[in-house]
């Protein structure tokens, strides 16, 4: 293999023990870099302070930072084990309007005069040459490989434990199952094209569960009321104040904030609309509030999301809002291998296993045999047993051998 074409070492080096450098780092979680510019044309990078928020089920950030004259800004240092939403939110670079925050406050931003531009870090060119080929495999192999995993998976089906359980009169309402998810993904893409934060444990109000649409309501302080679990509204000289109950704002006298898609607006705006208009209403409280909203949604926050515009293929615009759907990284599963030693419904069920053993970190000893031990299945067939390592002193060695699958001699 290293006996033509070029090379991106030389023999010196490694015959001298020559560390090689490292040009990449080890990626050791996950990071987010990018610059932010001034929304024009000419998209000119712009001091900005940059506001980051992670929440879901089992992870909850919110940090910031303030980016040089050259907009660029990273974060890293993220655990992601599973698809998450993330808010970027960035504003232009007041001193003297940040300075009158107290330490550790963080209020919402977004200022519609800058947009980003995510960083993709270690992106490597694509070199074709070296890329392993494509081939086609035969018609033949293609259907032996297709009644392989047919026959595989009528005997899941037969004997999988969740198949094996005797139920009584089931009745299975999968319509249901599918609506509410098929409102939930809707919810979500509505909540990224706006440039909302979506959340999985805020209460939502959609209008269409609504008699006539909401049109039976003459102000949105009466759908509140009427569909807003554990709210208190109260009547002040300058208007009508809604509460959340079940948190501190209750005792503290501070009362919801109301942000109309995507921006935060007085009780007088909202007083104003026309519930017939609203498409949903998202009511966020706690931790929900906080994280995303600073300070200002210590008394919990109430999102209106109006309809869809009657020019539907109008984009709506969210400048200095960036929401990122990430998909985490897969966590690795171990190795599954039947054990037939004990009793299970394992034993019952054939086994079709086209791998039966598989051990990354096995240890040899030079000096004498090592043993293996595992369960072969019910496919006859000859089996390919492949060994590859590095000894002690770094020397790579492989092996292969194979053994033939037989059934019973009576």
């Amino acid at each position: 293999m290293l006996t033509q074409g070029w090379r991106r070492f030389n023999w010196q080096d490694v015959l001298a023990a020559k560390p090689m450098p490292i040009i990449y780092p080890t990626e050791e979680n996950i990071s987010f870099a990018g610059k932010v510019m001034k929304d024009n044309k000419q998209g000119i990078p712009i001091k900005a302070d940059v506001f980051l928020n992670i929440l879901n089920g089992q992870n909850f950030t919110s940090t910031n930072l303030t980016t040089d004259e050259d907009g660029l800004f990273y974060f890293k240092g993220f655990d992601l084990p599973d698809s998450t939403e993330i808010l970027i939110q960035g504003n232009v670079h007041k001193p003297k309007k940040k300075g009158k925050l107290s330490k550790g406050e963080a209020k919402r931003t977004g200022n519609k005069n800058v947009k980003f531009e995510l960083l993709n870090l270690h992106e490597l060119a694509f070199n074709e040459s070296v890329t392993l080929k494509d081939f086609p495999y035969s018609r033949k192999a293609q259907a032996v490989f297709a009644t392989e995993v047919n026959r595989i998976r009528k005997v899941d089906t037969i004997y999988h434990p969740e198949w094996s359980i005797n139920l009584d009169a089931v009745t299975v309402k999968a319509q249901k199952i599918d609506k509410k998810k098929k409102r939930a993904i809707a919810t979500e893409k509505l909540f990224k094209e706006r440039g909302l934060f979506y959340s999985d444990f805020s209460q939502k109000v959609y209008m269409e569960d609504v008699t006539a649409g909401g049109a039976i309501y003459t102000n949105i302080y009466d759908l509140i009321r009427d569909r807003v679990t554990n709210i208190q509204i109260r009547t002040t000289p300058l208007g009508r104040e809604i509460y959340l109950r079940g948190e501190s704002s209750i005792s503290n006298s501070t009362p919801a904030i109301f942000e109309l898609n995507g921006a935060i607006v007085s009780d007088i705006t909202a007083a104003s609309l026309v519930p017939s208009e609203i498409a949903m209403l998202d009511v966020k409280k706690g931790l929900a509030a906080t994280s995303i909203y600073g300070i200002q949604g210590v008394g919990g926050v109430i999102t209106i999301i109006t309809k869809e515009p009657k020019d539907h293929n109008r984009k709506i615009r969210t400048p200095g809002i960036l929401t990122i759907k990430h998909p985490g990284y897969h966590q690795a599963r171990t190795f599954y291998a039947p054990n037939y030693a004990t009793d299970s419904m394992d034993q019952e069920k054939p086994d079709y296993r086209t791998t039966l053993y598989w051990n990354s970190t096995a240890g040899i000893d030079a000096k004498q045999a090592t043993p293996f031990s595992f369960y072969t299945g019910d496919k006859l067939s000859e089996f390919l047993i492949f060994v590859e390592g590095m000894t002690k002193d770094g020397q790579p060695f492989v092996g292969q051998k194979t053994i033939r699958v037989a059934g019973n001699s009576n």
